[in-house]
């Protein structure tokens, strides 16, 4: 099953416009590089909450890599999902049934790293490997309601936010939607 693959450069150029305030966002991390007891994704969570949403934290420390029905549950009443960059991706997809559980879930995934859409993680993209780098976006879909009130430049580009973005190293998104893309090669 593939969903639109989103990057967190995109989420925080996008601040998430189209969602309403107060929706539900579960947040899933690992949490393996706090600093000084801090997530180090927590200033992702603080933007959120200062926007109004409400951020469910109880996917931060690991919960997320075998879930329960109840945790589907939680995870199929959220308006989003996101997973952090402070993951590793190869523990959430380790065998077919974990694999099977996300990919089942109906809420929309933003995935903050491109890993997890790779055809040797949860195979949204017929793709094995991927690329970081910092180049401009390109919206493919300008009209996409993702990009209600954001100012593209020419060409339909926008500047990326953030450093070491991950990128899978190709332009086709399968039976997917590709709404935005690498301006300088084209890769997803």
């Amino acid at each position: 099953m593939y969903r639109g693959l989103l990057l967190s450069v995109l989420a925080l150029a996008l601040g998430l416009g189209s969602l309403v305030d107060g929706a539900t966002i579960v947040w899933v991390s690992d949490n393996k590089t706090p600093a000084n007891t801090v997530p180090a994704d927590q200033a992702w969570v603080d933007l959120l909450t200062a926007q109004g949403y409400t951020v469910n934290l109880d996917f931060r420390a690991q919960q997320g890599r075998s879930l329960s029905t109840a945790e589907v549950d939680v995870l199929n009443a959220a308006d989003l999902i996101i997973i952090s960059r402070d993951i590793n991706s190869g523990d959430y997809s380790s065998n077919a049934a974990e694999v099977t559980q996300w990919n089942g879930i109906t809420t929309p995934i933003l995935v903050q790293i491109a890993h997890f859409a790779q055809n040797n993680r949860w195979k949204w993209m017929n793709n094995g490997s991927n690329a970081s780098a910092q180049p401009k976006l390109e919206a493919v879909l300008p009209k996409h309601p993702v990009f209600t009130d954001v100012s593209l430049g020419a060409n339909n580009q926008i500047d990326v936010l953030t450093t070491n973005c991950s990128f899978i190293s190709t332009g086709n998104a399968g039976n997917g939607t590709l709404i935005a893309k690498r301006a300088d090669n084209g890769q997803a």
